[in-house]
């Protein structure tokens, strides 16, 4: 885990600076921002795609599954979802990094599954 301080103390320091910075602090926005950017960090999500990634995750996972009104809305927030990964994958095989998916995207499949390669830090 030790691996992981350096970033998530930077992402601690960037959110206190904003909250900070703020007229009107919201210490919310510090609680809840700081795991949605640990995991994107994680991950290896580009953090100026992960705002959008996570809009569609609230749009496909928080509607009201008896409103068929919003059957087209969780549709295309999935998609968009789909789409996104789709793309990560790309990028993930084109310049991997230290990041789990990009350790996903590397490991190789096999008839048995999905064997492990050496990963750093997992």
């Amino acid at each position: 885990m030790a691996a992981w301080k350096e970033p998530v103390d930077r992402i601690v320091a960037e959110c206190l600076a904003r909250l900070e910075k703020s007229d009107r602090p919201d210490v919310m926005d510090y609680a809840g921002r700081i795991p949605a950017d640990v995991t994107g960090e994680i991950l290896g999500f580009p953090l100026k795609r992960f705002g959008e990634m996570l809009d569609a995750i609230e749009r496909a996972f928080h509607a009201d599954p008896g409103n068929p009104d919003q059957e087209a809305e969780v549709a295309a927030a999935f998609e968009e979802l789909v789409d996104y990964g789709r793309e990560l994958i790309v990028d993930k095989r084109r310049g991997p990094g230290d990041d789990l998916t990009s350790h996903l995207v590397r490991a190789e499949t096999g008839r048995t599954g999905c064997r492990r390669t050496s990963w750093s830090r997992w």
